[in-house]
């Protein structure tokens, strides 16, 4: 087995790892928020928002969005602009 088959299947095993991880840090994060601030709901709601923002992006594949809409950005600017500027340094 190579170095690179290795690395990616050592790569693929760990990537439902941390999806798990950050799937259970997120609730803990926001059941730690409810109790210490008592209920406060705008940071419960705020906290909830994040929470759902970071499980959305590991777990649905809101990076592979991300990512592909960047990818779409980019191909689709024009290769290179060249601007030309001319002015005389003696005027």
């Amino acid at each position: 087995m190579s170095l690179s088959e290795y690395l990616n299947d050592l790569f693929s095993t760990w990537t439902d790892v941390v999806k798990g991880f950050a799937l259970l840090a997120s609730i803990i994060l926001v059941i730690v928020v409810a109790i210490v601030t008592r209920l406060a709901w705008g940071k419960l709601l705020v906290t909830t928002l994040v929470a759902g923002f970071v499980i959305w992006a590991v777990t649905m594949n809101g990076l592979g969005w991300f990512s592909q809409t960047i990818n779409n950005e980019t191909n689709a600017a024009p290769a290179s602009v060249t601007v030309l500027i001319n002015y005389d340094l003696a005027a």
